[in-house]
């Protein structure tokens, strides 16, 4: 089928547009003007302010394509992968008008197993900004209704969620949705066009000189521009820019709990609308409801070395003995659990991620000029471990909002660098044996368009029409700026769920249970 919208004309499918900013921010622009000539610095850029479109409500689409936006950019792009973030790209592309085909190596659209839940985050509202309603997403996942936290023996180390805060009316109204990767997957496939995704392609070879593309059947493709969505492994990133191993090995599966047939931790609906994870300080499990009652997906990791992991994720045998192994004794109902997981719906993995240390790392064409009509999104550009749940939510994003610079030429964001100490207070810590980029807070804003004299500033004209290697660095750089503290976030979570610190008791995130009690003369209840 055909999209169901498409791109807003109104705000060049953004979903914001431009509006009067106020007097302070006209006096404290003046103030910048006139230290900076004081110094002999060059002035400031003038402050931009936006305000949702009130033709889209924000959503930059719209349910008709009368009116719908013309892109900037016209020639052709060919996305090399159909997982998450390839298929939120080709939609997001093909609504705002982009000519767009996806080539995905699977031999068809169920080559792939149904896979694990995903919480959607951050990527609920790329999911809104590529016309999926609540209702819609409501419909293929689940919402949970608490989060619990237990230790091995069945203690309850704190819990949160809106069964906590039924009391708390802001709290009580925010929610997740759990959606099965496949069905996300799947209902932005159906909205794709006869065609636009070709199956069984897997990419050989690229030749920039004549622009094509040699696939293992045979097959030669022109493009203009490839977007790398090919994951983890992707061909367009390489040695250049390695991953880095976290030590830790994933195991996932599924499998059922029969709330309410046996005591204790089952007996109180686990499984059904609750998320809970059990930990000792060395083996983590988490498991969340998967869409199908009694169906519960389960993310088992512990501390092992790269060697291992790769041997284990060699036999699917290896990775449920081991999981039974690791839960035997723990309370209910993980045994029960693991027992009724088939060897069939399990898979493992060392886990990885890839330290983006500055937003040129990805564009600098005189380093690496293969990269030069090349956009990576998803994994292929950002793997980040699993522990705060952001791969697929950033991968949704990232689809939107490229698709969003390639029709306007860039994202309507404030000019106006941030400091760099608020940069730095933000910044995670690079790991053990990266060397951090000289120019890493330089780099965190594009640099500025040039100024009006400032003398009665007015609001400068929008920015010349950028070539396709301005809109690739423009996104590169904003995704970069936007995934970094979610690398070292995930990172974090990685250290210390597998440490003492995750058995901290308090009523929320076992990340911040574990800050306070690491707090100086913290008194616990």
């Amino acid at each position: 089928m055909n999209p169901s919208h498409f791109g807003c004309s109104e705000c060049g499918s953004s979903g914001l547009t431009r509006a009067h900013i106020g007097k302070n921010a006209k006096f404290h622009y003046k103030l910048q003007c006139k230290e900076a000539r004081l110094i002999n610095e060059p002035l400031p850029p003038y402050p931009k302010r936006y305000e949702n479109c009130s033709k889209c409500q924000g959503l930059g689409i719209i349910p008709s394509d009368s009116l719908k936006a013309a892109p900037l950019y016209t020639g052709r792009i060919v996305v090399i992968g159909g997982g998450i973030g390839g298929m939120a790209f080709a939609l997001a592309a093909l609504q705002r008008g982009l000519n767009v085909t996806v080539f995905e190596k699977d031999l068809s659209f169920h080559t792939r197993s149904q896979g694990y839940a995903l919480t959607m985050q951050q990527g609920f509202t790329a999911l809104r900004k590529l016309g999926f309603s609540v209702e819609t997403l409501r419909e293929i996942g689940t919402t949970s209704t608490a989060h619990i936290s237990y230790h091995k023996s069945g203690e309850v180390l704190g819990s949160y969620g809106r069964d906590k805060w039924q009391n708390d009316n802001d709290n009580a109204k925010r929610f997740n949705i759990q959606i099965p990767r496949q069905k996300l997957r799947e209902i932005m496939y159906r909205q794709l066009p006869p065609d636009t995704v070709q199956w069984n392609k897997e990419l050989v070879s690229v030749d920039r000189d004549s622009k094509t593309l040699s696939f293992a059947d045979g097959a030669v493709e022109g493009y203009d521009m490839i977007v790398g969505a090919d994951g983890i492994r992707s061909q367009f990133t390489g040695p250049t820019f390695p991953l880095l191993f976290l030590g830790i090995i994933v195991i996932l599966g599924r499998g059922r709990v029969k709330a309410g047939t046996t005591s204790g931790v089952a007996a109180a609906g686990l499984g059904v609308d609750k998320i809970w994870e059990t930990a000792d300080g060395v083996t983590r499990v988490y498991a969340m409801p998967f869409g199908v009652e009694g169906e519960t997906m389960w993310q088992l990791s512990y501390r092992c070395s790269e060697t291992e992991a790769f041997r284990l994720g060699a036999s699917k045998e290896l990775l449920l003995r081991e999981t039974a192994a690791r839960v035997a004794g723990w309370h209910e109902p993980w045994e029960e659990l693991v027992a009724s997981t088939s060897t069939a719906e399990v898979t493992g993995y060392p886990a990885y991620d890839r330290w983006p240390l500055s937003e040129d790392m990805y564009d600098d064409l005189s380093l690496h000029p293969s990269l030069r009509d090349v956009a990576l999104l998803g994994d292929a550009a950002h793997p980040l471990s699993p522990f705060k749940g952001q791969g697929a939510n950033q991968a949704l994003i990232d689809g939107v909002e490229l698709a969003t610079i390639l029709t306007r030429g860039s994202l309507p964001v404030p000019s106006t660098p941030l400091p760099p100490s608020v940069v730095q207070k933000h910044m995670p810590m690079a790991p053990v044996g990266v060397a951090e980029s000289e120019s890493l807070v330089a780099a965190v804003s594009l640099p500025p368009t040039p100024s009006t004299p400032p003398s009665e500033a007015p609001a400068p004209a929008e920015d010349a029409t950028p070539s396709l290697q301005e809109m690739i660095a423009r996104f590169h750089h904003g995704m970069i700026k936007r995934v970094r503290p979610k690398v070292g976030g995930s990172r974090e979570a990685a250290t210390f769920l597998h440490s003492e610190c995750v058995l901290a008791k308090g009523d929320c995130r076992r990340a911040s249970a574990a800050a306070r009690a690491s707090q100086p003369n913290n008194e616990s209840d």
